[in-house]
């Protein structure tokens, strides 16, 4: 390797003339836009003022642009700010409620909160899927998958009316305990027929209310039960909710309080 902190450029050396006219000229033309203008004792370099003004002017442009730029990411970002300190900041968890009987937890309940500014007029809905995957002992065969409204699971919602922090509870009599027993029995029974069982619950709620503008806003939120509320699109919030509607009174829909092992197979078999 060579040391260059020890090398120096000739002219750095000292002692070497300067460039002469004709040499100027000779490099000049590698420059664009400059001029050479010689008097009896010095050189001058003029450049082309048009094209310096023209630099100019697109950098001034350039520099107004990214500046609005700035300041409409600063009116957004207030805006937001705005938005937030006038909007509900919804919450939900879902809670387990011990059989004062047995001690045991038999119940779950869905409750949702505001900490934030009032929402007011404030309506819930809920929905509530059962997933099923069947797995044949048969590894040959295809994993079998179904998603089915689940009726009843919870039957009561208590409104507290009161726009800031708890506002609703949603109930089920013993829910936790019968889906436990249905999920206990169906895999046994599942298992006689040559499947293994995986079931998974979820839970949805649609929530309508008009803020402190006036505005009339509906969210949608999926409730896991360790991370609680989350927001979902607003596309698939409605296709759960109406789903879960539209099948109240069909055959599509499972009860949690009759249905039976034998319905649930069937029903899971032919989705």
């Amino acid at each position: 390797m060579i040391d260059l902190i020890n090398k120096k450029c000739v002219p750095c050396r000292g002692g070497v003339s300067s460039f002469d006219i004709s040499e100027i000229h000779k490099y000049l033309k590698k420059v664009d836009g400059w001029d050479v203008k010689p008097n009896e004792k010095k050189i001058y370099f003029e450049t082309d003022a048009a094209s310096l003004l023209g630099v100019m002017a697109v950098l001034v442009s350039i520099s107004q642009v990214l500046l609005s730029w700035k300041q409409t990411e600063l009116a957004e970002a207030q805006l937001i700010v705005a938005e937030q300190s006038i909007s509900p900041s919804i919450h939900a968890f879902v809670v387990q409620v011990r059989n004062p009987e047995t001690g045991r937890f038999s119940e779950e309940e869905l409750r949702v909160y505001n900490l934030g500014a009032p929402a007011l007029a404030a309506d819930i809905s809920n929905a509530v899927w059962l997933r099923v995957k069947l797995y044949p002992e048969d590894t040959g065969k295809n994993i079998i998958e179904a998603e089915l409204p689940m009726r009843g699971y919870f039957s009561a919602t208590e409104v507290t009316q009161d726009p800031e922090g708890l506002m609703f509870t949603l109930k089920g009599h013993r829910n936790s305990k019968k889906l436990i027993d249905l999920t206990n029995t169906f895999e046994q029974y599942a298992e006689k027929q040559g499947f293994y069982a995986e079931f998974k619950l979820s839970r949805f709620f649609e929530i309508s209310y008009r803020d402190s503008l006036g505005q009339e806003r509906t969210d949608y939120y999926s409730v896991l039960p360790l991370r609680g509320a989350l927001q979902v699109i607003e596309d698939i919030g409605k296709a759960k909710l109406s789903g879960y509607r539209n099948s109240i009174g069909s055959d599509d829909s499972i009860d949690i309080d009759n249905v039976t092992k034998e319905e649930l197979l069937n029903k899971i078999l032919n989705f």
